[in-house]
């Protein structure tokens, strides 16, 4: 039985946001600013974030779509058979 070691990409990936969000945070919070522009200060930080999450589902159906055209483009070439395989016409 193999044994897991290390980490993954995407957990990596998620400590590394975290610690980004977490920096980010204590400078916003530690700033030489008055309460009400550190709080205008989050309020944009937030809204911003808000604009473009809400832009992410378009985005991830337009990649959706770019990637499943290339693989039907790809597929289609392996069906005429060209005499290369799909790894060999990358290279």
């Amino acid at each position: 039985m193999s044994e897991a070691r290390g980490f993954s990409g995407g957990q990596i990936a998620l400590a590394f946001l975290g610690g980004v969000a977490a920096g980010a945070a204590i400078g916003v919070l530690t700033a030489p600013r008055s309460g009400r522009e550190t709080r205008e200060e989050l309020n944009g930080y937030l809204r911003r974030g808000k604009e473009k999450t809400a832009r992410l589902p378009e985005a991830v159906k337009s990649a959706t779509g770019a990637a499943r055209e290339a693989f039907g483009e790809v597929m289609a070439e392996e069906e005429r058979g060209n005499g290369k395989t799909a790894p060999e016409r990358m290279m």
